[in-house]
């Protein structure tokens, strides 16, 4: 009896350690495949505005002209003249490609029919990124 007792309590000691060596790992997960940004608009008199606008962000290799390597449109609510989105949720399916973010990236942002805004903003490095180095 003293054995079986034994051998149990060295069994459930085990099973701790898997699900706690375990639960290190997966804490150390997948890493987030957006990316947060905040806009704030304006009207041509430099009013906040409010309401849903459609949105294109797009993702560039160079910081002027060149050609889209990615973009996504979404409806973004304005509050106020701010906004708060996470790019590259797309519902229609558009992720990020693995290759996307090698070298130096500039982002792009266009609203409803007018053109992209100028200058494009550098992405630069989060500190989840950093880690991940």
């Amino acid at each position: 009896m003293k054995h079986r007792r034994s051998s149990q309590f060295w069994v459930y000691l085990f099973v701790l350690l898997l699900v706690f060596i375990g639960g290190q790992f997966m804490a150390y997960g997948e890493v987030p495949q957006q990316i947060n940004y905040q806009g704030y608009m304006t009207d041509a008199l430099a009013t906040p505005i409010d309401g849903d606008y459609k949105v294109v962000f797009s993702i560039y290799d160079v910081s002027t002209e060149g050609i889209a390597l990615w973009w996504e449109e979404q409806t973004v609510i304005v509050i106020n003249g701010i906004y708060n989105v996470q790019i590259g949720q797309d519902p229609t399916g558009n992720p990020f490609p693995d290759n996307l973010f090698i070298g130096q990236r500039w982002l792009g942002v266009s609203v409803e029919t007018d053109t992209e805004m100028t200058p494009r903003q550098v992405l630069t490095c989060a500190p989840f990124a950093m880690r991940a180095e």
